[in-house]
């Protein structure tokens, strides 16, 4: 029986295209680097590589520390005083960012709510590739509320990044959840439905769809955000 329900957040509950997101994000981030003194072509090459590392991450350490060990082997800097200083970009520069490069979907509240009305609950499992406070300009911006979740998963607490199988076992051991009582819905074949291998069931809102190997999702319950909902609805209350 399903208890658990896992959201992800880019695409999902946040509706955007994900080239246009990262586009307008690093360029960004990568102007305010300048504006810090770094280098740009060295700041993008660093962000780039960084980002790789993290997805490659077999757990030796934090994602956080991975993106800063290997960022810092491209630019000069103290790593306290850029993390003081990326904290103050999230905080006053990337709200402008993800609203003008993501859209809205007044029912991603809605599907929350419901799934917590019937007694599930809630974890956010977007790609812990961000800081917390990234994290929660997204959350924000999709109209959610950070507080709803069980668990929103960051940089700063895990050491394996999607589609690594082992990120959602951290995440199942950390909540001692059972991996068959869990429900995952993402919009990424490839990042989200790798959890089946634990034996969770999946649930691809094709809205944003991403699948780059044209997969054949006929076997897997899928349909558009409106369906999600009905989908939902349809689980039994646990209440």
């Amino acid at each position: 029986m399903i208890k658990h329900i896992l959201f992800d957040l880019d695409g999902t509950l946040l509706p955007m295209d994900q080239s246009v997101f990262i586009k307008g994000y690093f360029g960004a981030l990568i102007k305010y680097f300048g504006q810090l003194g770094l280098d740009e072509t060295a700041a993008y090459t660093g962000l780039k590589v960084s980002v790789k590392a993290m997805a490659q991450n077999e757990g030796s350490m934090l994602n956080e520390d991975v993106f800063w060990k290997v960022f810092l082997e491209y630019n000069e800097g103290d790593r306290e005083e850029l993390t003081r200083s990326t904290k103050v970009f999230y905080r006053d520069h990337f709200e402008s960012v993800v609203r003008a490069t993501c859209g809205f979907n007044p029912l991603s509240n809605e599907v929350i709510q419901l799934a917590k009305s019937k007694g599930y609950d809630v974890y956010l499992l977007t790609n812990p590739m961000f800081p917390k406070e990234a994290t929660s300009v997204r959350v924000k911006c999709a109209g959610l509320d950070f507080n709803d979740f069980k668990e929103v998963t960051t940089y700063e607490n895990y050491h394996f990044c999607k589609p690594n199988v082992a990120y959602f076992q951290e995440v199942m051991n950390k909540f001692q959840l059972d991996p068959t009582e869990c429900l995952m819905i993402g919009n990424d074949v490839q990042e989200d439905t790798v959890v089946k291998h634990l034996g969770t069931s999946v649930y691809l809102v094709t809205d944003d769809l991403i699948d780059r190997n044209n997969t054949d999702i006929s076997t897997i319950p899928h349909g558009s955000f409106q369906e999600l909902i009905a989908y939902i609805q349809a689980l039994p209350d646990l209440k």
